[in-house]
């Protein structure tokens, strides 16, 4: 808001006291979800927590040890049984910040679900780690966005191989030639696709 006026009208000064975090949305915990956060966290951390979700921008700093990166876990938590918020973004310029965040932030999520059992309104959270692949921790390999690329390609595979060797049967083809053929596919299948899209382009290069 404060960038636009200023490009709107130039140099107009700005009431540093102007309140930026009006008409915020997001209701505080209450009920169970509070009780867990209430044993798990220490009262300024909960102070924290409800000051986070009362604005749109916060900062929390302190030294290490003070308990930033339980805080922002449980706000990941809370925030993921919040109907409204789809997308959260972790960044930071520190591989190890953001492994860090992501763990605890895993734990407290499977911790909390846990805990509440049936009643538990979680969405099942699906993360993402972005980044060079030998800089993350092992503890989030899994969910690399490598790994769950090669996760995806297998469970297709896999189905695909089931759907076809179905369907061959009605074919009268033997599951020996139908896996060989699978075999091949998967070895060579890319490089015949992209072969076949560059001769394609190149005939296109030939007829300008």
């Amino acid at each position: 808001r404060i960038t636009l006026r200023i490009l709107d009208q130039g140099s107009s000064q700005i009431d540093p006291n102007e309140n930026l975090n009006n008409d915020n949305s997001i209701p505080l915990p209450s009920g169970d979800i509070l009780s867990l956060y209430e044993k798990r966290l220490r009262p300024k951390q909960l102070e924290a927590l409800n000051f986070i979700l009362n604005n749109k921008f916060s900062v929390i700093m302190g030294p290490p040890g003070t308990g930033k990166t339980t805080l922002l876990g449980h706000l990941l938590d809370y925030l993921n049984r919040i109907e409204g918020v789809s997308r959260i973004l972790i960044v930071s310029q520190s591989n190890v910040a953001v492994d860090e965040l992501a763990v605890k932030a895993r734990k407290v999520i499977s911790e909390i679900t846990a805990l509440l059992g049936e009643d538990n309104h979680i969405k099942n959270p699906t993360i993402v780690r972005l980044g060079q692949k030998d800089k993350v921790s092992e503890e989030l390999l899994d969910i690399h966005v490598d790994s769950l690329q090669s996760q995806y390609r297998t469970k297709f595979h896999r189905e695909f191989d089931r759907r076809l060797l179905a369907f061959s049967k009605r074919l009268y083809l033997s599951q020996e030639f139908v896996l060989e053929a699978l075999d091949i596919y998967y070895k060579v299948g890319r490089e015949i696709f992209e072969y076949n899209e560059c001769k394609k382009i190149s005939t296109e290069l030939q007829n300008i």
